[in-house]
């Protein structure tokens, strides 16, 4: 039987868990209440200066 903590947790999880809460990740993968996120690394493209001492 269902406490009302857990009918609120699971309703939680089906209802309130969107891609707000992963915003930018390539991929999602759920696992239950888990969200599963995948992000692309970024790559900085400008020059940088070499260690002056």
């Amino acid at each position: 039987m269902d406490t009302d903590r857990d009918r609120l947790l699971r309703l939680y999880d089906e209802q309130l868990r969107t891609d707000a809460e992963t915003p930018g990740a390539q991929s999602i993968t759920r696992l239950g209440p888990l969200r599963l996120a995948t992000y692309a690394k970024h790559w900085d493209s400008r020059p940088r200066r070499a260690n002056q001492s």
